[in-house]
């Protein structure tokens, strides 16, 4: 895939999770996503609340003495949902770039933050979001497989973690994972790859892989997400394939 010189603005994403269960969960907590307007390639996408970084998110930092990412987080998500979150409660859970072969690249820092529970209305920015809710991470990742929402890679990965506590309080477990700037790959069935620093076949600015090699599924040194093409244009992350040792996972 053709590869863009464009460079990653800086954002910043936050992963909410508030107290309460749906109907038949097993889990304790619930976590706030919503779906983007317009075209392009997250146009549709579930999403965590978030953002790109403004000027004032830096003044504010140095006021009060954090991250100008950790202002933009907490600022785009009460701009986006009415949702107000303290600052000193962000922790730190990764850091995503936009691959170089997309035309508009983000280098976002993603933090989580529990709430003791949802408020009772979301309210929405127009023009950026239109429709928000509080999710049971398994539940959205079984919508997203039956093609009723469309996941991109970081929010496919975190609730794929996140999948694995039921409990909010082991969400404490998730590490700050190391940067993740994925390399992009078309398969000749129309499927795209999306390697993750640890696979093999992963060399950002490298060779290009052969075909074959974008079919494994079982094979060692694997960590890799499947993308197949969306209905309404883009990629929807269908699979995490990951063999690699524990250490690059």
């Amino acid at each position: 895939m053709q590869r863009s010189s464009s460079a990653a603005r800086l954002a910043a994403s936050l992963v909410v999770t508030a107290g309460g269960s749906g109907a038949g969960s097993a889990y304790n907590y619930r976590v706030l996503m919503v779906r983007r307007v317009g075209g392009g390639s997250f146009g549709g996408a579930h999403v965590f609340p978030g953002g790109v970084e403004e000027a004032g998110d830096a003044r504010n930092a140095e006021r009060w003495r954090t991250s100008a990412a950790h202002v933009c987080a907490v600022r785009e998500t009460a701009e986006e949902t009415g949702v107000h979150v303290a600052l000193d409660s962000l922790r730190a859970i990764g850091r995503w770039t936009t691959p170089r072969e997309a035309a508009t690249r983000f280098d976002t820092r993603f933090f989580t933050a529990h709430i003791a529970s949802p408020p009772s209305e979301l309210s929405l920015q127009a023009g950026e979001v239109d429709a928000a809710d509080w999710v049971c991470p398994a539940a959205v990742l079984h919508a997203n497989a039956g093609g009723e929402v469309r996941l991109l890679p970081p929010q496919f990965c975190i609730l794929t973690e996140m999948a694995r506590f039921t409990r909010w309080q082991d969400l404490r477990a998730l590490p700050d994972a190391p940067h993740v700037e994925p390399v992009l790959c078309r398969r000749s069935d129309g499927r795209c790859v999306a390697l993750l620093p640890g696979d093999c076949a992963y060399a950002p600015g490298g060779a290009p892989v052969p075909d074959a090699g974008l079919f494994a599924a079982d094979s060692l040194g694997l960590n890799r997400i499947v993308m197949t093409p969306a209905a309404g244009g883009g990629f929807v992350a269908a699979c995490l394939l990951r063999t690699a040792s524990a250490e690059h996972a």
